[in-house]
């Protein structure tokens, strides 16, 4: 938080202190990328300490896939959810069928040179992720799906190095704060449980874009951009996908 915090003055004095000649600009953007992993490890924390406690309270829910009574069904806590299952070092078999985020973004920017600028950004998101787990998990051996949805706000600061003109390359070092409301649920033949949960957390990151021109302005570009996220607390993320700045 502290190195946001730095980063956010930083932004604010050098804006106010550059030159005339340098005026702030606003950009906005569209992106498609993958989902942002770091929401995994605390959703499924929150959703398995919900499905321990039953489903009585905390949001959570279980819901046979018989229909039958919610009593009928096995207890929660056989599950064994926490937030290393979809970790390499779980042991437990997976695979990623679907990460895809859809992002709007303003940018203030400044150039305090030819190349460098400082910057601030917002942004919003949606996101969804599914995984296939083929043997399940715990003693539910039957085949099991978890997925993900999640909206939320980005908050952003940091400095860019700009190249080039026709093709544009950039490149950003910055840190921020996200907040995430996200939606679990577990499926299988056998049981659905769904649970909610919020978090927010800072990063520091670093992303390189590269964009053609299109059109008559200079200032709208269809690239491609490529974000790498460190998380004090939950590891780090990549995501790559296609972003419409204009």
């Amino acid at each position: 938080m502290k190195f946001f915090l730095l980063l956010l003055g930083a932004f604010s004095f050098v804006s106010g202190c550059s030159l005339q000649h340098h005026p702030a600009r606003i950009d906005y953007a569209v992106s498609v990328l993958e989902d942002d992993m770091h929401i995994i490890p605390p959703s499924l924390d929150t959703a398995g300490s919900r499905f321990l406690a039953g489903s009585s309270g905390g949001g959570a829910r279980s819901v046979p896939a018989s229909a039958a009574p919610a009593s009928a069904a096995s207890p929660p806590g056989f599950l064994n959810i926490d937030k290393d299952t979809l970790s390499s070092a779980s042991g437990v078999a997976y695979q990623r069928t679907k990460s895809r985020k859809l992002q709007a973004s303003v940018s203030l920017e400044k150039s305090v040179s030819r190349r460098f600028s400082v910057l601030g950004r917002g942004s919003v998101f949606a996101g969804k992720s599914r995984y296939f787990l083929p043997k399940g998990v715990g003693i539910l051996v039957d085949p099991m799906t978890i997925s993900f949805n999640t909206t939320g706000v980005e908050i952003e600061a940091g400095v860019s190095y700009h190249a080039g003109r026709r093709v544009e390359s950039v490149i950003e070092v910055g840190g921020g704060r996200t907040f995430t409301d996200t939606r679990t649920t577990l499926s299988s033949a056998l049981i659905r449980l769904s649970s909610k949960s919020s978090d927010q957390s800072d990063y520091v990151y670093t992303a390189i874009q590269v964009g053609l021109a299109v059109g008559q302005s200079r200032d709208t570009h269809l690239g491609l951009r490529t974000i790498a996220k460190y998380y004090p607390d939950l590891g780090g993320s990549v995501q790559i996908g296609l972003v419409y700045a204009f």
